[in-house]
């Protein structure tokens, strides 16, 4: 039996690199900044892969309304626009910091809230649904 490792090596395709931006979220120690660069990944991995997934349908994408009455693009332009917040209240000084400050705190909040909406995003396309990583069947498109 191939081990888990050797797995997570194969991903390919944007299911498989979102995928593996989910599994890096949060795992062991990582700084802030860190953290906030595997999420704009993961977003920028949905940006650019969600409109040739809706191409078809670009209506499911735009105007059919899903969890609390958005559309994909609406969650799409929510976590964008939280990743800006956090951006600008990111402060080098969190990641030294022996007690975390109020401000820490709402940067960790904005971080979470961010994580959610990609979240609710990949689960209501289901990309990552049923998916093999390890095959590109995602049309050779390629992500990272």
């Amino acid at each position: 039996m191939e081990g888990y490792r050797s797995k997570v090596n194969n991903f390919q395709g944007y299911p498989g690199h979102i995928m593996l931006m989910k599994l890096r979220y949060g795992y062991g120690n990582q700084s802030h900044n860190e953290k906030m660069e595997i999420l704009h990944s993961w977003y920028s991995d949905l940006r650019a892969y969600l409109p040739v997934l809706y191409e078809k349908e670009p209506t499911k994408y735009t105007e059919d309304k899903q969890w609390n009455s958005l559309t994909i693009q609406d969650l799409m332009e929510d976590a964008n626009r939280r990743l800006d917040i956090a951006d600008n209240k990111y402060d080098p000084a969190f990641e030294g910091l022996a007690t975390r400050t109020p401000e820490e705190k709402e940067f960790n909040t904005m971080l979470k809230a961010t994580k959610e909406v990609l979240d609710e995003i990949t689960a209501i396309t289901k990309i990552l649904n049923k998916r093999n990583f390890g095959d590109d069947d995602d049309g050779g498109l390629v992500a990272g």
